[in-house]
């Protein structure tokens, strides 16, 4: 990991392209994530998201098992809402988004959304 996080620190420090500073981010944020540095993680999981174009949601699956981690399911949710815009077809976003939904306090989000 060590050798991921200096590459990627270098890589981040070293340019002013957004879409290489997000991607750094990104892998800085994956490598503490991996280490169960989940505060670490959190923090460059949020700058990636901060760097990324709206079209790059990785960073937003990673930010949303953070905020799931903190117990903060409306802004996991929010994150995940994002992943799904840009990827409908998604699998493990729906599951997540399903189980989010199931315990969320807006009955909106608790209903299904299709006829029986």
């Amino acid at each position: 990991y060590q050798k991921v996080q200096h590459l990627a620190q270098h890589a981040l420090q070293g340019t002013e392209v957004e879409f290489i500073q997000a991607e750094s981010c990104y892998q800085l944020a994956r490598s503490y994530h991996n280490q169960q540095k989940y505060d670490q993680a959190f923090q460059y999981y949020y700058q990636a998201t901060q760097f990324a174009s709206p079209t790059y949601v990785l960073p937003y699956f990673g930010l949303g098992q953070m905020y799931i981690y903190r117990e903060d399911f409306a802004n996991a949710a929010n994150c995940f809402e994002k992943v799904l815009k840009v990827q409908p077809n998604n699998n493990e976003t729906i599951k997540i988004l399903g189980s989010l939904y199931s315990q969320s306090d807006d009955a909106d989000k608790r209903e299904p959304s299709f006829p029986c």
